[in-house]
């Protein structure tokens, strides 16, 4: 896949890419325009990462989101201007070594409020939770892009004592 793979490829930003003959910016495609592309590593990831999972929300002003799991991590994105998408907030895995799968579900908590759950396929990782609304207030209010998360501040986890057996999981239901 070298040449090929999302981790080489450069974002595209800032104008549609038409369709024309089954290609769009190099992406094969079939009547169907590229708005845009983010890199891996522009979603924050390492150089060596690949991506694996992703689920949108919009929040109570009409404003989309993007959560994306990677394998070293989970990126929150503004796509509400799909053309322009505004990469907000990087969430650094539990741990350091990158894992295969990462799982993202969204749920809302009994006071109405967004939250994202993430666990991956990889020990130690445990359970990652998020206040969506909250984190991108965080991340809004920040001039570095994206915003490297900081467990316990904000984002929380849980895991071994707390949450035994559930370090290693590969799907979450929301």
């Amino acid at each position: 896949l070298e040449g090929i793979c999302p981790t080489v490829k450069k974002s595209i930003r800032g104008e549609r890419v038409n369709c024309v003959n089954g290609q769009a910016a190099g992406y094969a495609c079939n009547n169907v325009d590229l708005l845009s592309f983010v890199s891996l590593s522009d979603l924050g990831s390492s150089s060596n990462a690949d991506g694996n999972d992703i689920w949108g929300y919009t929040n109570a002003d009409g404003e989309h989101f993007a959560v994306t799991g990677q394998t070293d991590g989970s990126t929150i994105v503004d796509v509400t201007d799909p053309v322009n998408p505004i990469v907000l907030c990087f969430i650094p895995s539990r741990v350091s070594t990158n894992t295969i799968w990462r799982d993202i579900k969204m749920a809302k908590n009994n006071l109405g409020q967004m939250f994202a759950y993430i666990v991956a396929d990889r020990g130690g990782q445990g359970l990652q939770w998020i206040g969506l609304d909250a984190a991108i207030a965080t991340c809004r209010a920040r001039e570095e892009r994206p915003y490297e998360m900081n467990e316990g501040t904000d984002f929380g986890w849980v895991g071994n004592p707390i949450f035994s057996g559930a370090t290693n999981t590969h799907n979450i239901v929301g």
